[in-house]
């Protein structure tokens, strides 16, 4: 009855007032209304035929479904989203989808997948050169890198990440970047560092 309701629903809404619906439902953490929406108004908003609404659709369930712990589901939607993003040729949009699905590789413990995802996530970004976003997929890198065993790569990563941050006054970002440096530094051996990295992102958290 429920999904007979909704179904009715999304009839009667046009692919933006959809898009809206699930945005809200997204922002306000309710995922699994956030998939039930999306999952069943996808083919209405392929036949609309407007690509930027059904990527910004694709990318929402994606994430929805990753929060669910559903990453098969998670991967498969960002998918669709990463080639609507190619044939579109926004190079910051191509990044963002190569960074979710390396997020949901890393999630599902397929690191190598992961890194193949956020090699290309940087190659865009370094060329972009926006570094906010190039901060995040060398944080991303980071944390890929220190599950593969690559600790030095790891640490270069989030240097990296934590050099742009600083620069730029991201102060909770930068905070984030001295966790993943600390924990890089411990698979290291070198703990007085990474218990200065701590003490100092605990501050801000």
């Amino acid at each position: 009855m429920v999904h007979s309701l909704l179904l009715l629903l999304l009839i009667a809404l046009t692919p933006q007032e959809i898009i809206d619906k699930a945005g809200a439902l997204f922002d306000e953490g309710n995922f699994r209304e956030t998939v039930s929406m999306l999952d069943k108004a996808l083919p209405e908003l392929r036949e609309a035929g407007d690509t930027e609404q059904l990527a910004e659709g694709l990318s929402m369930l994606a994430v929805s479904y990753s929060r669910l712990g559903l990453y098969d589901r998670a991967i498969a939607a960002q998918e669709e989203c990463y080639g609507i993003d190619l044939k579109e040729g926004d190079p910051g949009n191509i990044s963002s989808s190569l960074n979710n699905l390396a997020g949901f590789c890393l999630a599902m413990e397929n690191y190598d997948r992961a890194e193949q995802f956020i090699r290309e996530a940087i190659d865009y970004e370094e060329k972009l050169g926006e570094s906010a976003a190039l901060a995040i997929r060398y944080g991303m890198a980071s944390d890929i890198s220190l599950k593969q065993g690559k600790v030095q790569e790891a640490i270069d990563y989030a240097k990296k990440a934590l050099e742009m941050d600083e620069a730029a006054g991201r102060v909770p970002q930068a905070a984030v970047r001295k966790s993943q440096l600390a924990a890089a530094y411990m698979d290291d051996g070198n703990l007085r560092e990474a218990r200065r990295l701590l003490d100092e992102a605990a501050e801000v958290f």
